[in-house]
């Protein structure tokens, strides 16, 4: 999305100090309609105000959705799919378990402890959507 459209919608709303923000995280003209209170707050958008303004405004702009394409997929593709994303979850999982227990690592006072509870989360969702898979 061209700068000058993103800055005129977000100073419709009063929020073009947060231009930058976007722009550092990819927004596009596709991605700006599909934003939720809690993606506008990841980007950096602490004001809730702020964040209801900016999804109430965009929610109005005339942006064509993007297109469906349909595909089909093999099940031996997207078993693989959920193999792989399941191992690479399993290792940042004990990466950070490990960087918790670890008295040498410095982590520049993060509480790594939401972040590990919330991937194993995630792994425990993969695995019961695996094991559905596996059962279709």
């Amino acid at each position: 999305m061209s700068t000058d459209l993103l800055r005129s919608v977000l100073a419709t709303c009063g929020a073009e100090m947060y231009t930058d923000n976007f722009k550092n995280n990819g927004i596009d003209l596709f991605t700006l309609k599909i934003l939720s209170n809690e993606d506008l707050q990841i980007i950096g958008i602490p004001d809730e105000d702020m964040r209801c303004r900016i999804i109430e405004n965009v929610a109005n702009l005339q942006i064509p959705a993007e297109q469906n394409i349909e595909t089909v997929v093999s099940s031996q593709y997207t078993r693989l799919l959920l193999s792989h994303t399941s191992i690479q979850l399993h290792k940042h999982f004990a990466n950070l378990a490990y960087a918790l227990i670890r008295d040498d690592v410095d982590l520049c006072n993060i509480n790594l402890t939401p972040a590990v509870n919330h991937l194993q989360l995630c792994l425990k969702s993969l695995e019961r959507q695996l094991e559905c898979f596996n059962k279709k």
